[in-house]
This record gives structure tokens, C-alpha cells and sequence, in this order.
């Protein structure tokens, strides 16, 4: 699950522009995040077949804030831990 804390004094908006990888190019819900000050948000969860066992998965994520656009290589590695319940239905 990939999270987003808030750390500032005032509202923060976030737009996920890319969220890519070699099993597939997701479609980030929700695409854009307000997160109010010391919050944290979530993306919802996305799935993809890996073709067999995976060891890494590097997963490549782009967002704009107030017009400035940043991206990302996260390298991800199973943990053996069950995933975490899909988070509620939002309003989209």
C-alpha cells in the first residue's frame, strides 16, 4: 500500500500522474489526494500477475504538487506478511 503523510501546517494536494512497473501500468484511485495537516492517505491497492515468483518489483511513481511534478523508484520486496484489507469505498 503506498501512503502519503502530511507533515506541513496546511493542506496538501497530490495528483498521481504515473504508477508504473514491468507487470503493468496502473491506474492510480484515487487519482488526486488532499491530505489535511499531520493526516495520512492511501492509494487504493493495486494487483498485476508477476508471471510466477517475485523477488523485487521496482515500481515507478510521478506526482505533481503546485505545478512541480516529481517521480520516484520505489523498489519493492515481499515481506511474507498477509496484505492489508482493501481500505472503504471512496467517493470518486
Amino acid at each position: 500500500m503506498i501512503r502519503f503523510t502530511n507533515r506541513s501546517a496546511t493542506p496538501v494536494t497530490l495528483t498521481i500522474t504515473a504508477l508504473d512497473s514491468l507487470i503493468g501500468n496502473f491506474a492510480p484511485r484515487p487519482e488526486k489526494l488532499t491530505i489535511a495537516p499531520g493526516a495520512t492517505e492511501s492509494l487504493d491497492p493495486v494487483s498485476g500477475d508477476a508471471g510466477g515468483l517475485l523477488n523485487w518489483l521496482d515500481l515507478t511513481l510521478s506526482l505533481r504538487h503546485e505545478g512541480t511534478t516529481e517521480t520516484h523508484t520505489l523498489h519493492l520486496v515481499p515481506t511474507g506478511e498477509p496484505g492489508e484489507h482493501a481500505p472503504p469505498n471512496r467517493q470518486r
